[in-house]
C-alpha cells in the first residue's frame, strides 16, 4: 500500500495477504513463471482482485523479495562473524544452498530470469561483496586454496 493511501478494507487486506502467501508458496515451489491465474485461483480470489492488488508480476516481486533477501544478508553476516574463517565459509555455502533448495523463485530472481526490482540487484551486489570478503578471509587464514578465484572464473565462462 502506498504511503498516504487509504487503509485497505478488512476484506481487501485479507485478500491481499492470501495472494502474498499463495504467491510466495507457489513461486518458492515452482519458480517465478507460475501463471498469475493459478495464484488467484489457489488464493480463492478472482483474477481481477489479483490485478487490483498486484497490477504486474513484478509488483509481487517487490512485495515478496525484500524479506527473502534479508536471509541472504543474515547468512553472509553470520559467516563473516564466525571466529573460524573456514567454518564461516562452509556455513555460508550451506546456508545459501539450503535457501536455494527451498525457494525456486529466489533462484529465478538471483539468476535474473525475470525483470527484478532494484532491491534484488542491490542485494546481489551486496552478496557478491560479502562473498569476496568471506573468501578472502578464508584464504588469508590459509584455509582455502588461492586457486578458487581461477575455478570460479572458469565456471562463470562456461557455456
Amino acid at each position: 500500500m502506498a504511503t498516504g493511501a487509504r487503509p485497505l478494507r478488512a476484506d481487501a487486506a485479507r485478500n491481499r495477504d492470501k495472494l502474498l502467501v499463495t504467491a510466495t508458496q507457489l513461486f518458492g515451489e515452482r519458480g517465478l513463471d507460475v501463471p498469475l491465474e493459478e495464484i488467484a485461483r489457489r488464493a480463492g480470489v478472482s483474477i481481477g482482485t489479483l490485478y487490483n492488488h498486484f497490477p504486474t508480476r513484478e509488483a509481487f516481486f517487490d512485495a515478496i523479495f525484500p524479506e527473502r533477501l534479508t536471509a541472504l544478508d543474515r547468512i553472509a553476516e553470520a559467516a563473516l562473524a564466525h571466529p573460524d574463517p573456514w567454518d564461516g565459509f562452509a556455513g555460508f555455502l550451506e546456508g545459501l544452498f539450503a535457501l536455494q533448495a527451498e525457494d525456486q523463485g529466489l533462484n529465478d530472481a538471483l539468476a535474473r530470469r525475470f525483470p527484478v526490482p532494484a532491491e534484488v540487484t542491490d542485494a546481489c551486489h551486496r552478496g557478491l561483496r560479502h562473498v569476496d570478503r568471506i573468501i578472502a578471509r578464508a584464504k588469508d587464514a590459509g584455509r582455502l586454496r588461492g586457486q578458487l578465484d581461477e575455478v570460479i572464473q572458469r565456471s562463470a565462462n562456461r557455456p
